[in-house]
């Protein structure tokens, strides 16, 4: 039972303040207010309000302000209505308690809803970068501008609140027309809401609504989306003439040369337009990529055996251009690579020559054959779908095949050597295609 004071007067409570004792001093009024006054580390005196209660046979008590802040008459007003609530059946330090803990959840609400997908984009990317980017500063701008093109209506909306149906509304416009775009959109934003519900904490954790399973019944079904054209490609018979002019042309051409290299490698066109000297291991045997400047990262770092016609490639390079950075940079922009379009300028010229000779140019046959319009060859189907083709028709070792193009490996094609021995493998298959490439090249 809290203790009944005989009432005090201000002028005495005053005078508690002056012999300060750290103790509770019941001023009575109402029962279980008292002054609690301490001595601070400080020197300063606190003096603070309490009102003790017994509640189910314990004892509780509560703060009701300090004084002189609260005088004598407002803490006993106040201890009066609590008691009062006490009287009725009600538990006023619990409701209060009640009411804290929903305004901070209210703040903390209103607080993840100020979070938008645009305004956590940035750290985002930054988490991404940190982690898979690394050196790759042109990756990084290159998703940011992806998702801004084709997401601009998720931006300004709540994190928190984006359902699936917002996420198909905003992928709808490229869903059938533009299906890797919007494949490689959808896994972009399916981590960025894993993030958020894992390290941001800007949404609860539950459903990814950027999950297949969800938004499958929101988009057109596969059979409804365009199919994807392959690049145009050479014939395996048309690819040893076109590199005799390609080599013809790449003793004084830097971006022929790169494009040379590019095909004995079997590498996308950015990999090898960026390509660094740091890159390559001293004596020029082997390139290795970092999985972040792939387009695959989840498949791992490339490493890429130099063939004896690709290393005398990069000796070449160093003769034809001098860059601290790049091995193949720009020619027109200094401390830049190649341009996107370089290297498929180099086919269009080199088809130009073999049309205005009268013949029939560096075309993919069966793309012209059913568009009933010549199709030129590009960079990217003849580094990759020609030499995938030769693969397959002269029985080279699959699953190195799949290594040299950085593809997942199928469980089926796992063989007695372990990846230590992948490097000697795929630079079997690469010497053999080397030697293929440059067979009329080395005709006596």
């Amino acid at each position: 039972m809290p203790k009944i004071a005989k009432a005090m007067n201000d002028k005495q409570v005053q005078a508690l303040l002056r012999k300060p004792d750290n103790k509770p001093h019941y001023v009575g009024g109402v029962q279980g207010l008292y002054l609690q006054v301490n001595v601070l580390k400080s020197g300063n005196v606190s003096a603070t309000w309490y009102l003790r209660v017994e509640i189910d046979g314990k004892k509780s008590k509560k703060s009701l302000g300090q004084y002189p802040d609260i005088t004598l008459l407002q803490a006993r007003s106040k201890a009066s209505e609590l008691r009062e609530q006490f009287a009725r059946g009600l538990n006023p330090f619990e409701t209060e308690k009640e009411q804290k803990r929903m305004e901070k959840v209210k703040a903390k609400q209103k607080e993840i809803n100020e979070v938008t997908f645009e305004s956590a984009l940035s750290e985002y990317l930054d988490y991404k970068q940190g982690r898979d980017w690394k050196h790759a500063e042109s990756t990084r701008i290159k998703e940011e501008r992806r998702i801004r093109n084709h997401l601009a209506s998720l931006m300004p909306l709540a994190l928190s609140a984006i359902e699936p149906e917002n996420i198909a509304a905003a992928v709808m416009p490229i869903w059938c027309n533009k299906a890797q775009t919007a494949d490689r959109v959808l896994g972009l934003i399916r981590g960025y809401f894993k993030w958020a519900m894992t390290v941001k904490k800007c949404r609860p954790r539950g459903i990814n609504p950027a999950d297949s399973q969800w938004l499958n019944d929101l988009l057109p079904p596969e059979s409804k989306r365009k199919k994807e054209i392959p690049m145009p490609a050479l014939s395996v018979d048309q690819l040893p003439p076109f590199m005799k002019a390609l080599h013809e042309r790449a003793n004084t051409h830097l971006t022929a040369l790169c494009l040379e290299f590019a095909i004995l490698t079997c590498v996308r066109s950015n990999n090898v337009r960026s390509m660094r000297w740091e890159q390559l291991n001293k004596d020029l045997t082997l390139w290795e990529i970092d999985a972040a400047e792939m387009k695959i990262d989840r498949n791992g770092q490339h490493k890429i055996p130099l063939s004896k016609q690709a290393k005398a490639i990069i000796e070449k390079a160093k003769t034809l251009a001098i860059d601290p950075i790049y091995v193949f940079p720009s020619e027109r922009v200094q401390g830049k690579p190649l341009s996107n379009s370089a290297l498929n300028v180099v086919i269009k010229d080199l088809h130009a020559i073999e049309v205005k000779a009268g013949r029939e140019g560096w075309i993919d046959r069966k793309q012209t054959k059913e568009e009933k319009k010549p199709r030129i060859a590009v960079q990217h189907g003849v580094s990759r779908a020609t030499f995938k083709t030769w693969a397959e028709g002269s029985r080279q070792d699959q699953r190195a095949v799949e290594l040299i193009l950085h593809h997942d490996i199928d469980p089926r094609l796992k063989s007695s050597y372990d990846r230590a021995e992948d490097i000697p493998h795929k630079a079997k298959v690469l010497q053999n295609w080397a030697d293929f490439c440059y067979s009329e090249i080395e005709k006596k």
